[in-house]
C-alpha cells in the first residue's frame, strides 16, 4: 500500500495532462448548476481526479421525463442525464472542453459548448450528453471517499467542506469568488480576461485546468487545492 501511495504521488506530481484516458471507480453527482465526475484511478478508496461541468440551470427531474419520451431508435439523449451515478469500473476519456465516461455499453459525455467529443455511438449503446460553459479538471490525492451505497454524505459535500471551490453564487459564471471592476483578472494566477482556458499547479502535488465557452473567461488560482473556474466576461 505504501508503494502504491508513493507511485500515485509521483504520478500526480507531473503537470496535469490536457488530454488522456483514465480508468477506475467513478461517481457522478448532479447539482443545481453543475455536474461533477469523481475518479479513483489507483483503487485506494478515495478519488484523485475530479471533472466539474458548470451550466446555467439543471432540472433534476428532466432526465427521467426525457428518458420516457426518447425515441428508442435514437440512443443519444441530449440535455439530460441521470441524477447521480456510480460505476465500480469505468473508463474516462478527456481533452480540453470535454470528458466522456464509458461503462458497460453506456457513455456519459460532458462538454463546453462547441467542444463536443468525437463521435462515440456503437450499436446498442446509450449516450447521455450535456453541454455547459465551463469544464474544469483537478488532480490530487483528496482523501475523500468515492460515494457508494450506504454513504450518508455526497462526495461534493465533502469536497466543499475541504476546499474553497464552492463559495459564492453562480452569477459570476463560475461560482465562488468576487471580481475586481467587472474583470477579476487581478485574482487570477493564470488565465484572466480574454483567456478561454488556463491551468494551475500547486506544491507539485495538485493541478487543475479549465476550458470556458464564449462569453466567459478562464481564471486559475493558487489555492489548496488549486481552483480553475470560468467567469462572465
Amino acid at each position: 500500500m505504501l508503494l502504491i501511495s508513493i507511485l500515485a504521488a509521483t504520478v500526480l506530481a507531473v503537470p496535469l495532462a490536457d488530454r488522456g484516458n483514465l480508468s477506475g471507480e467513478v461517481a457522478i453527482e448532479a447539482g443545481a448548476n453543475a455536474i461533477a465526475v469523481y475518479v479513483d484511478t489507483n483503487r485506494d478508496d478515495s478519488f484523485d481526479q475530479r471533472f466539474h461541468l458548470t451550466f446555467e440551470r439543471h432540472d433534476p427531474t428532466a432526465a427521467m421525463k426525457f428518458e420516457r419520451e426518447i425515441d428508442p431508435k435514437d440512443p443519444v439523449i441530449q440535455g439530460a442525464i441521470p441524477q447521480n451515478r456510480y460505476f465500480e469500473s469505468a473508463s474516462v476519456e478527456f481533452a480540453p472542453g470535454y470528458v466522456r465516461v464509458v461503462s458497460a455499453g453506456e457513455a456519459l459525455e460532458f462538454s463546453v459548448e462547441g467542444k463536443e467529443a468525437a463521435e462515440w455511438n456503437p450499436a446498442g449503446a446509450r449516450v447521455w450528453r450535456w453541454a455547459g460553459f465551463g469544464l474544469s479538471h483537478t488532480a490530487f490525492e483528496s482523501g475523500i471517499a468515492i460515494k457508494r451505497a450506504g454513504r450518508e454524505r455526497s462526495v461534493t459535500a465533502e469536497w466543499c467542506d475541504a476546499s474553497s471551490d464552492c463559495d459564492g453564487g453562480d452569477t459570476d459564471g463560475g461560482g465562488g469568488g468576487q471580481t475586481t471592476g467587472g474583470s477579476g483578472s487581478s485574482l487570477c494566477d493564470s488565465g484572466g480576461v480574454g483567456s478561454s482556458s488556463c491551468s494551475q499547479k500547486t506544491d507539485g502535488s495538485a493541478s487543475c485546468s479549465v476550458t470556458c465557452a464564449t462569453g466567459y473567461y478562464a481564471c486559475c488560482k493558487d489555492t489548496r487545492p488549486p481552483t480553475c473556474k470560468c467567469y462572465r466576461g
